[in-house]
């Protein structure tokens, strides 16, 4: 390894004060600069060796340029009735009683931040992270766990066809990241931010902070609320609205660290409308969203890929990251 690479920390990721700036400061000054990918022919196989180096590249100049992309097409991986089903039990999850729900809460406090309530979800296949799943019948959930071990295993399979392009645009053979991923250590997060009246809109001014994500890609399926920013390397703050029938995939740090820095994993926070936006009667929206994050087997040595100039960052294991990174002090705007 080159001496020029670097040791890898959490605080390689914070990000600096001056480019944290208040919202209620900093409002979105771009919208549209976030494109959109169409992987239907890809997905079912229909594409030539040509039209899927194409796609591929079109899919890394995404990553590298914002970090973020609309995705249509994905529906023959990921059916639409069971993101419509996972939509119609995280609204009934979050409208039980708080007590309901308490006893089922992810107990690290270095796991959630913001004015936020999310519902945790792993590979129910790994024994040694029990998942903690809400009484179906009793509860009026029935069906909960089968739809979103269908989603847990759906998004680990357009995860890896989406890795796999990455793969095929960095000119590696398309299986090149299978073997760090393929244990499935991927989490999925149901995420509600509940009603707010415009008062305390303008008091907080965000629904969750700016932040990375730490995988290799994360899925998000949003209602249509809205409040996602992104801000891509050297631009400005850019509002990233629901589009139906799509949903929305950006790249984690590790993902980053693996290329080499050939993609992008793009600093993004949640924000409230500003007054008179949303806040009908004085009353901001509840937010909901789900998120999948895709991540690599804990074991897995994460090599900076060679051939893309010096390498910046030393191998490291994906679980000492994870560990760093969630063990480690977060500033909130």
């Amino acid at each position: 390894m080159q001496d020029s690479a670097q040791t890898v920390t959490y605080s390689d990721f914070i990000l600096p004060d001056t480019e944290r700036p208040e919202l209620a400061k900093s409002r979105k000054t771009q919208s549209g600069s976030v494109p959109t990918i169409d992987l239907s022919a890809y997905l079912t196989g229909s594409l030539s060796s040509s039209e899927e180096l194409e796609l591929a590249e079109k899919w890394r100049e995404a990553c590298k340029s914002v970090g973020f992309a609309y995705i249509r097409g994905w529906e023959s991986v990921m059916p639409a009735d069971v993101i419509a089903r996972a939509f119609d039990f995280s609204e009934r999850f979050f409208s039980l009683p708080y007590e309901e729900k308490d006893h089922l809460r992810y107990t690290s406090e270095a796991a959630n931040r913001g004015q936020k309530e999310t519902f945790e979800i792993g590979n129910d296949a790994m024994p040694q992270y029990p998942e903690h799943w809400p009484e179906e019948d009793r509860l009026g959930l029935t069906g909960f766990r089968e739809t979103f071990k269908a989603f847990h295993a759906n998004g680990h399979v357009l995860q890896s066809k989406l890795m796999a392009l990455i793969a095929l645009s960095l000119g590696l053979p398309k299986d090149y990241f299978e073997a760090g991923i393929n244990e499935k250590p991927n989490h999925l997060r149901l995420l509600h931010y509940p009603v707010q009246t415009s008062h305390e809109s303008v008091a907080h001014g965000s629904r969750f902070h700016a932040h990375t994500d730490i995988g290799t890609l994360t899925c998000l399926w949003q209602d249509d609320v809205g409040g996602l920013e992104v801000k891509p390397p050297g631009g400005s703050w850019v509002t990233v609205p629901p589009q139906e029938g799509t949903f929305l995939i950006n790249c984690g740090d590790i993902l980053k660290l693996w290329t080499n820095d050939q993609v992008s994993s793009t600093v993004h926070r949640t924000a409230l409308p500003e007054v008179g936006e949303q806040a009908v009667g004085g009353i901001v929206a509840a937010r909901r969203s789900i998120a999948f994050f895709g991540n690599p087997n804990p074991s897995a040595i994460i090599t900076p890929i060679s051939g893309f100039g010096e390498p910046k960052y030393k191998p490291f294991v994906a679980q000492d990251f994870y560990r760093a990174r969630l063990g480690a002090p977060v500033k909130v705007n």
